[in-house]
């Protein structure tokens, strides 16, 4: 189906920022509050990183077979579905907030449900905007997309801050599970498909399953034998520990020091907005420190020593996780500006394929490592693990700057 008119290109972008900025609004509800709700429910930090980590491997178990269903049903379709998945487990959650074995199951349902809009909210955009003839501008477009995430997250904060200091800490997750369908009401009224795909699906399934294999084997024999790209990885790999069990120790952390629950919001806030601020400065940064991979070094190290600092910092270790998400929103701009110049295009999506696939594992294991860490040892314990392991990939990205590479002289543009 094809959009009609002058004005095409504009509805459907308004069309989709509107989606972008309530899908972010319902999941920004709770993002300040999630490990802190369920530790006040009864359960521990091992079962709270247990969690995540099943919504993880679901989430990696099922990218393929929910991708399918966007492209044999139609894009439309899977986003709603992933909608009224990820809602009907936001009640449930509500009505069964200490209920340990079907938390795992709403977990793991969680991580389907965002599998089925991961892929076909992208693909459902370009193809709108394709439709109308603004497939040279689609980068532009997704810009102001990616605008409208901060925009609802900023927005599910303040709300759920003001949730959270009337004590309705418990009915965010029905809000959140209400308005999920909310969208889907908006999405079913006024989204428009453009394409399906066969109806072959077990062929499809079976042939899309086959490429995702062969993808990995081809993009890992790549990124493992390209020595720059291996200790890039490695030092990745330490990254995402580091951050992963940091992201799940910081909200009881601050509260053990005196923060009350709703305000941890308004730190989140805080955050987001100066990682968004620094994250344009990623650039000029580089020029100025002499490089990316010196910046890596100095990122992970400054955010090792930040993540340190938050111990004996206490009362002050809000002010120090604020500026810490500052430091390491640097990261990602200059990392990927960097590994893709190393990278031929014709490999860059496999070779990205598996390089996701490593930093997937490495943080599914730092729920674990979080969980045990802190029911055994204490938090304090969690977080010097954090700033140790962050430690260690500033290591490897300075000793990536001294060492000579012979594939350095291989530069793909």
């Amino acid at each position: 189906m094809k959009y009609h008119g002058v004005n095409s290109a504009r509805r459907i972008y308004r069309f989709f920022y509107l989606v972008r900025v309530q899908q972010a609004l319902w999941t920004g509800l709770m993002s300040p509050f999630w490990v802190v709700f369920f530790k006040t429910m009864g359960l521990s930090y091992s079962e709270i990183s247990l969690l995540i980590a099943v919504s993880y491997v679901s989430t990696l178990i099922f990218e393929i077979p929910t991708g399918t269903i966007a492209d044999l049903w139609g894009r439309k379709l899977s986003v709603i579905l992933s909608l009224i998945v990820t809602g009907s487990t936001c009640i449930g959650i509500f009505f069964f907030p200490s209920f340990f074995e079907l938390l795992l199951l709403f977990y793991a349902l969680q991580g389907i449900g965002a599998t089925l809009s991961s892929g076909a909210f992208s693909a459902w955009l370009a193809d709108s905007l394709i439709a109308v003839g603004e497939e040279e501008n689609l980068t532009e477009y997704w810009g102001g997309i990616t605008s409208s995430n901060y925009l609802g997250s900023v927005l599910g904060f303040l709300i759920g801050g003001g949730l959270a200091s009337l004590g309705l800490l418990r009915y965010i997750w029905l809000i959140s599970g209400i308005g999920a369908f909310a969208t889907v009401l908006f999405i079913a009224l006024l989204g428009k498909e453009t394409s399906v795909g066969s109806l072959d699906s077990s062929k499809s399934t079976k042939n899309t399953l086959k490429a995702y294999i062969r993808t990995l084997q081809e993009g890992s024999i790549y990124l493992f034998s390209f020595t720059l790209l291996f200790w890039l990885t490695v030092a990745s790999f330490f990254w995402y520990i580091s951050t992963g069990v940091l992201s799940l120790g910081w909200q009881p952390y601050l509260v053990e020091h005196g923060i009350p629950i709703p305000l941890l919001s308004a730190i989140l806030i805080a955050y987001t907005l100066l990682a968004f601020l620094v994250t344009n400065k990623a650039g000029m940064l580089t020029n100025w420190i002499g490089g990316e991979r010196l910046l890596l070094g100095t990122i992970a190290l400054v955010g090792g020593g930040l993540t340190f600092l938050m111990i004996p910092a206490k009362d002050f270790a809000w002010l120090v996780f604020i500026v810490y998400g500052g430091i390491i929103s640097l990261k990602e701009p200059t990392f990927y500006g960097y590994i893709n110049r190393f990278i031929p295009s014709k490999l860059r999506a496999t070779v990205l394929s598996s390089y996701s696939m490593v930093t997937s594992i490495s943080t599914i294991l730092s729920m674990f490592i979080f969980g045990k860490a802190s029911d055994n040892w204490g938090l304090n314990i969690a977080i010097a693990f954090s700033a140790t392991v962050m430690v260690i990939a500033a290591a490897v990205f300075f000793m990536i700057v001294y060492m000579r590479h012979d594939e350095d002289e291989k530069v793909y543009i």
